[in-house]
C-alpha cells in the first residue's frame, strides 16, 4: 500500500514539474512577443519574430 501511495506521489510531482516547465516556456514567448512588438519597425523586430518562430 505504501509503495502505491509513494508511487502516486512521484507521478503527481513530475506532472507538477512538466506543468511548471510548460508556464516558464510560455511566460518566455510572451516576453519575446512584447519585446518585438516594442521594436516594431526596427532591425531587432525582425530578429525578435525569426526567434519567436523558432520556438
Amino acid at each position: 500500500m505504501r509503495l502505491i501511495i509513494l508511487l502516486v506521489g512521484c507521478l503527481v510531482i513530475a506532472a507538477e514539474l512538466k506543468a511548471v516547465k510548460q508556464i516558464e516556456e510560455m511566460n518566455q514567448r510572451a516576453e519575446l512577443r512584447t519585446e518585438a512588438m516594442d521594436c516594431e519597425g526596427g532591425k531587432h523586430s525582425k530578429k525578435m519574430k525569426r526567434e519567436l518562430a523558432q520556438r
